[in-house]
């Protein structure tokens, strides 16, 4: 019996040491109040802990408040909403006409439009500028625009509407044009030292960049051609070239660019052609001999060769007329042979220079030939000239004077 009495207590020890154990395993260590928290509970504390955090962390920090906003009573206070563009039309309605726009130009105030395939210029009142007849227009550039009538024609308007002259129009383009390149050198240079200056430029280099051609460099001027526009009808424009001469050596322009044609600088003067006549200028661009002759073939210190009213005679350097101007052709006269043929009724003969006829003017055909006694031939002797008439030929030398064959 007392076995037994010993076994139950021995099993109840046991059974509440157990409990015990299950209930510390139950609890954890003690919070910042010192309770007692289960698992459980001290878990989702922790979980819920960490969700705060982060909410925070996104949270937009607040503005630093001015003392003049601390000051501010409650009702002075006014947020700006932020602006936002106005949103730019699309068409002009002009006359009962909705005119598409095909862009804002650069310059202030002009608007392009398009209408059935053509193209102008309205300003921001609506008003139109440039009238919408054009294939094509350009962007406005320093205040002008360039409009196509076609490929090959072209008109030129200033900002308000009023047509330019192609030459002022291209006179301001060059001009912008200079302008922005010496900008942008100004723009470039080293600002702590000054650049050396630039070298001054070669007549080619300047002819290169501002004439389409230079050549005929004689006498200290240069010959050079620009092209031009030129109005023949109200809406039609025609391209052409026009000369002048420039200093050789700084390419400044000496004698304007205003003839269709101009020839070398032969002892200080130079065939010209205005319109359709010729004459000559000396190197300051003065008229020295009228400008009224067809066609003018310089050959100074010699008599020079002109051809007035369908006929041909010679002029000096002081533009006299030393030989009459009544034949039908003429040949000029040479550095060697101081003769030239002359032709009338389709006859030919020669004249020394004062006009007195050497070799009447009754042969079909004149040859010279250039042999030396010895035989040989040179163009540097005067030879003989063959006149030819009938299938006969007679011989003279250059004074008119018959010869042996």
């Amino acid at each position: 019996m007392k076995f037994l009495q010993v076994a139950i207590a021995g099993f109840l020890s046991i059974f509440f040491l157990l409990c015990a154990d299950m209930v510390i395993a139950q609890t954890s260590p003690l919070n910042s109040s010192g309770d007692t928290k289960t698992n459980k509970q001290y878990y989702a504390d922790k979980a819920a802990e960490e969700t705060a955090r982060k909410q925070n962390a996104y949270k937009p920090k607040p503005e630093p408040v001015t003392p003049a906003a601390a000051n501010a009573s409650p009702g002075n206070t006014h947020i700006k909403p932020a602006k936002r563009p106005a949103a730019r039309p699309t068409s002009i309605v002009n006359m009962g006409r909705e005119y598409m726009i095909a862009g804002y130009s650069m310059e202030p105030g002009l608007i392009k439009v398009t209408y059935e395939g053509k193209f102008g210029y309205f300003n921001e009142a609506g008003r139109q500028i440039i009238p919408v007849i054009y294939e094509s227009v350009g962007e406005f550039k320093d205040g002008q625009v360039e409009v196509k009538i076609s490929a090959r024609q072209a008109k030129y308007f200033d900002r308000t509407g009023n047509p330019l002259p192609p030459e002022t129009y291209k006179a301001r383009q060059e001009e912008a044009f200079r302008a922005n390149m010496l900008a942008s050198y100004e723009l470039g240079k080293p600002k702590t030292t000054a650049p050396p200056p630039p070298p001054p430029p070669s007549q080619g280099e300047i002819a290169a960049k501002t004439y389409e051609t230079a050549d005929n460099t004689a006498e200290g001027l240069t010959r050079v051609s620009k092209k031009r526009f030129r109005d023949v009808h109200i809406t039609t424009v025609a391209e052409e070239i026009f000369y002048g001469y420039i200093d050789e050596k700084n390419g400044i322009e000496i004698i304007p660019l205003i003839y269709d044609d101009a020839g070398k600088f032969t002892k200080g003067l130079a065939g010209v052609k205005l319109g359709q006549k010729w004459g000559y200028i000396d190197i300051t661009g003065k008229v020295i001999i009228p400008i009224i002759y067809d066609a003018v073939f310089t050959s100074w210190p010699e008599p020079s060769l002109v051809k007035l009213n369908g006929k041909f005679g010679f002029i000096d350097i002081s533009g006299t007329v030393t030989i009459p101007i009544i034949y039908d052709n003429a040949g000029i006269f040479s550095l060697v042979n101081n003769y030239a043929r002359v032709s009338l009724n389709n006859k030919w003969g020669t004249v020394d220079k004062a006009g007195n006829i050497l070799i009447p003017i009754i042969y079909d055909k004149l040859t010279q030939t250039y042999e030396t006694p010895e035989g040989y031939y040179s163009m540097l002797v005067a030879g003989r000239i063959i006149a030819e008439s009938g299938g006969k030929k007679t011989y003279f030398d250059i004074t008119g004077k018959k010869v042996k064959k």
